[in-house]
């Protein structure tokens, strides 16, 4: 992969034609989500539904463990992540989307 001058920005997951291939899949999911047929098949039965949706065991995992930061370091789109956050109808606690590097490192 092709090394651009933006890559290394600490503390910030770039959204690129890159990261967009990979998180493809994983967007498809979140904003699948708009739909009530699909929020009610995903409440039914969360690990079924995300086998319908070609996205690397590490995106699925995430997911479940309801990981934002590291879904949009795995490729989602900040927007459609938060289409999850929305499904849950529980706000995260807002340090789930900060670094876990203290902010002296950034």
């Amino acid at each position: 992969m092709t090394e651009r001058d933006y890559d290394d920005v600490p503390g910030t997951y770039v959204l690129d034609g890159r990261s967009y291939r990979r998180g493809y899949h994983l967007n498809m999911f979140c904003m699948s989500l708009n739909k009530a047929e699909c929020r009610e098949e995903f409440a039914k039965n969360e690990t079924a539904y995300l086998e319908t949706f070609a996205m690397t065991e590490e995106q699925r995992q995430a997911v479940l463990d309801r990981d934002y930061l590291g879904l949009l370091k795995l490729g989602a789109n900040v927007y459609y992540a938060f289409k999850l956050v929305s499904h849950d109808r529980q706000p995260p606690p807002s340090y789930v989307w900060q670094d876990e590097r203290p902010r002296a490192e950034l």
